[in-house]
């Protein structure tokens, strides 16, 4: 089903619920203009906690690379 662009309401920053405070975390908000019909808005909200999940998972994803490129050198020679 097609929605009409013009029936559906921008998403914003103060409809989203509030997450309460935690005393490390830091914030980033940003906004821009492109013109006068488009308008960027974004915000991320950063934890240490978030950040170490972040490490690992690309840790993770490079320690799953290793097999693959291994099997290609072996297919190469």
């Amino acid at each position: 089903m097609m929605h009409d662009p013009q029936t559906i309401a921008p998403h914003s920053i103060e409809d989203e619920p509030d997450v309460g405070p935690h005393p490390e975390a830091m914030v980033s908000e940003v906004e821009f203009s492109i013109g006068d019909h488009i308008h960027v808005r974004a915000r991320s909200r950063f934890t240490p906690a978030s950040l170490i999940a972040v490490g690992i998972a690309s840790v993770a994803i490079l320690l799953a690379l290793v097999p693959v490129v291994r099997a290609g050198r072996r297919r190469r020679d």
